[in-house]
């Protein structure tokens, strides 16, 4: 098989080595790692090599998961997996979530937040129409990371995405939380121009107190710059959905992309506390 696959590199049968080449990394996983280096010189090599390889992966290959894990470490293999990505987009095999969450949030690390977030809507159907957050009312199922929501948790906490019992058919947010722990809770990746915004959406408390322990935080991906900060405000009726808004404004530069996370405020005892989120949503 590597004979073949030589042989057919030097007429430029690509759509033929390739399939050699998925034959050997079937039957010997040892062969991997240097022939995905192979082929990340080749494409760059020879662009017209890019169409074969996306052929091939669309058949869903056992290896092709690690192969894209192995074009994230320098701008040209996020070029090439993107390309990639597009390439078997329409097929009967598309990216998964897990192979576009490595080339997102591996473009977002290396500050292309701008090109992770059109590469997004480029691929998803309907992402172009969602606001920001992209899903402000935890209805996806699932959606790649950062854009889709990553669930971090932590000790002294349960972070889920829930039924609402008291809205039938629709899901929210639920945050149990102990009132004295620090952990991380859950985020998403927002891409918002310059200028002036506000956060807004509906909460809904399950005691009377301890929602102030809980709140919303915007800060800038680039240098960590926090935006807003929003604590949960006391409430009066537990149980009750209640709105809230908040404004913020993103800097004219250095503020590509934005996290929108939910972070805890710990005090000196241990306290119960559940709040339901639902309906966030950024606009200007």
């Amino acid at each position: 098989q590597a004979w073949l696959f030589q042989q057919r590199l030097r007429h430029a049968d690509y759509a033929s080595a390739f399939a050699h080449a998925d034959a050997l990394m079937r039957q010997i996983d040892d062969a991997q790692p240097p022939m995905f280096q192979v082929f990340a010189k080749l494409v760059k090599a020879d662009p017209h090599s890019l169409a074969p390889l996306a052929q091939r992966l669309a058949t869903n290959p056992p290896w092709r998961h690690a192969f894209f894990d192995s074009l994230m470490g320098d701008p040209q293999g996020q070029a090439t997996a993107a390309a990639l990505a597009v390439g078997i987009s329409n097929s009967e095999h598309p990216a998964t979530n897990g192979e576009l969450s490595a080339l997102f949030n591996s473009l977002v690390q290396s500050h292309q937040g701008l090109a992770a977030d059109q590469l997004w809507r480029r691929l998803s159907v309907g992402a172009t129409a969602r606001g920001q957050p992209y899903d402000g009312d935890f209805g996806a199922a699932t959606s790649p990371e950062p854009f889709g929501w990553s669930i971090l948790g932590g000790e002294g906490s349960t972070v889920e995405v829930s039924p609402d019992n008291d809205r039938p058919g629709k899901r929210a947010l639920r945050v149990q939380y102990d009132g004295y722990s620090t952990p991380d809770l859950i985020k998403t990746y927002m891409v918002l121009p310059p200028g002036a915004h506000r956060l807004s959406g509906l909460t809904r408390s399950e005691m009377t107190e301890g929602a102030d322990r809980l709140g919303w935080v915007v800060k800038c991906a680039d240098d960590g710059e926090v935006l807003l900060e929003a604590k949960g405000a006391p409430t009066e009726a537990a149980g009750a959905w209640q709105p809230f808004a908040a404004p913020f404004s993103v800097p004219a530069s250095g503020c590509q992309g934005q996290w929108l996370q939910l972070v805890a405020y710990p005090g000196e005892r241990r306290t119960d506390i559940a709040v339901w989120y639902d309906k966030l949503a950024v606009t200007p």
